[in-house]
């Protein structure tokens, strides 16, 4: 029995060395050199690319829901997206330190190792009637209980709480290091930065990880010619 004709060149099949990080400086970091001794221009770029060498895409899923139908279960889908497990990135850290310490900057952030607490730039957020930016959100009625004089308090929306969040960008390639596809991993924000280890008996390059959490993601495919997504 003869085999059937191949519609792909052996070549075209996704490699796991093929893709590229991007991370996008959060908008509380953006003014980061601000308060940096050490010139460097890396600081001041809006996007960070890392040398990595293992990011991956999280499991997906939308789980079935039973219902019970004449003795036994018929499954539908739940209409649920599970929470997304977070993305842990290895990385090799740069000679001057500066890709592992922007990752540390953004921790502290979040909790200062000295002081403890978010970065006062919060503070003002921590009021009970201060909400975080949400594009659903309906109008409120301050008097509910004269409807003739009703009106309407629109809620102020507010964007610098998630200062902290970011996007994660990776651009998956094909063997020609051409992009195809890119992962957005949406607000996303650092839990963890792995531990460096020094060894005198090791000349190997220097190596970490750092960990983000996100809320949303979408894969989008590009088209190879130009680069742009497709419609």
């Amino acid at each position: 029995m003869s085999n059937p004709p191949m519609n792909q060149a052996i070549l075209n099949k996704i490699r796991k060395n093929k893709y590229i990080l991007v991370l996008t400086l959060p908008p509380i970091l953006k003014t980061l050199n601000t308060n940096v001794k050490r010139s460097n221009e890396l600081l001041n770029l809006n996007s960070l690319q890392y040398s990595v060498y293992g990011v991956l895409v999280p499991k997906i899923s939308v789980p079935s829901h039973g219902l019970g139908v004449m003795g036994q279960t018929y499954n539908v889908t739940s209409q649920t997206r599970s929470p997304y497990q977070p993305v842990s990135v290895f990385f090799t850290i740069d000679n001057l330190l500066n890709n592992y310490w922007v990752l540390w900057k953004w921790l502290q952030v979040l909790n200062d190792p000295i002081n403890s607490g978010m970065d006062p730039h919060f503070a003002q957020f921590n009021r009970f009637d201060n909400i975080i930016k949400t594009n659903n959100i309906r109008p409120m009625p301050e008097n509910a209980d004269n409807p003739s004089e009703m009106k309407v308090k629109v809620v102020k929306m507010i964007n610098d709480y998630t200062d902290y969040q970011t996007i994660v960008t990776v651009f998956l390639k094909n063997e020609y290091d051409q992009n195809i596809a890119k992962v957005n991993y949406y607000n996303s924000f650092i839990t963890d930065l792995g531990e460096i280890n020094y060894s005198s008996r090791d000349p190997a390059e220097a190596e970490s990880y750092f960990t983000f959490s996100f809320n949303q993601m979408d894969i989008e495919l590009l088209d190879v010619g130009n680069g742009q997504g497709i419609d």
